[in-house]
């Protein structure tokens, strides 16, 4: 049986990896989901594509014993996504186009969207 966390170690020092590994071993954990949120890393320009970052913290995760979930990046995407095809953006209620930042913001109806998230 897996017993796992969303863990986001793009969003805090990476001093703290290790650490925070450690705590998700002992607490009993056997697994962590990581990726669904960090476009923005994996693809900082359009088409140049980084994983370095993540190549790290799953190298970490492995030595711990943990298992790996990688989600994709579809979450939240790049600024650069957004400034390029504002058609991507969801409306609200009224009919207003979002504005970019946070999560979930892309029209689940936009091509365009869909095709990036392929890549």
């Amino acid at each position: 049986m897996y017993l796992g966390v969303d863990y986001y170690p793009e969003h805090w020092d990476s001093a703290l990896i290790d650490e925070d590994i450690d705590r998700i071993k002992k607490m009993g954990a056997n697994i962590i989901r990581i990726g669904e949120f960090a476009w923005h890393l994996m693809e900082n320009q359009e088409g140049e594509y980084d994983f370095a970052f993540f190549d790290m913290v799953i190298e970490k995760a492995k030595k711990q014993g943990l298992k790996i979930i990688f989600g994709t990046p579809t979450a939240t995407f790049p600024a650069w996504l957004a400034q390029k095809h504002q058609s991507i953006l969801s409306e609200d209620e009224f009919g207003h186009k979002r504005v970019f930042g946070g999560r979930r913001q892309y029209c689940f109806n936009s091509e365009v969207y869909s095709e990036y998230t392929k890549k």
